[in-house]
């Protein structure tokens, strides 16, 4: 069944409006759509997963993310998609907002990218990955300076080591904060 979008007006009202993805229909140019990514830290490292080799940069590197479907808002799409792709199942209200950027995809349509923190507790042992067939193929958890290098590598998707580097100091930060 096709993915379908709630759409937004340009001041981050929702509309009556609905959009389905990979559609034929051109997407309205004073509308947008919400796209989640997920940073989850636990014991100060960060989980990257590794994209099915069948998926648009498939074989790269990347942290949690996707598309929040009609009918969800940021926070329920976030936990949604951490859980889809990689087993981990956790209550929105622990999701700490970090960024929220109106980009233009690569189509020329504009989404909005909502970023989130996802602090584990260190008392809490490390959750078991589970990956999702289609999306998720491997994993690793890595500290701050590893991560740093992993990302700026070839190995990770380009445009969302960009996003990274906006909010790594947030980020860590708040890892830190948390302890």
């Amino acid at each position: 069944m096709a993915e379908l979008w709630d759409l937004y007006d340009l001041h981050g009202n929702l509309t009556d409006e609905k959009f389905v993805r990979d559609s034929d229909e051109p997407f309205p140019q004073d509308k947008f759509h919400i796209v989640v990514e997920i940073y989850t830290i636990h014991r100060g490292k960060l989980l990257l997963t590794k994209r099915d080799s069948r998926k648009p940069y498939g074989g790269l590197w990347e942290y949690t993310g996707g598309s929040v479907v009609a009918g969800e808002d940021s926070l329920t799409g976030a936990s949604r998609e951490l859980a889809e792709e990689t087993g981990i199942v956790r209550d929105p209200s622990e999701f700490l907002p970090i960024s929220s950027l109106l980009r233009i995809a690569r189509g020329g349509h504009l989404w909005r990218m909502d970023a989130y923190a996802l602090i584990l507790p260190d008392d809490e042992p490390c959750p078991e990955v589970i990956y999702q067939e289609g999306e998720t193929v491997d994993h690793i958890w890595l500290e701050r300076g590893t991560a740093d290098a992993f990302i700026a590598s070839p190995a990770f998707v380009g445009h969302a080591a960009k996003r990274y580097r906006i909010v790594e100091d947030t980020l860590w930060k708040l890892a830190e904060m948390r302890k």
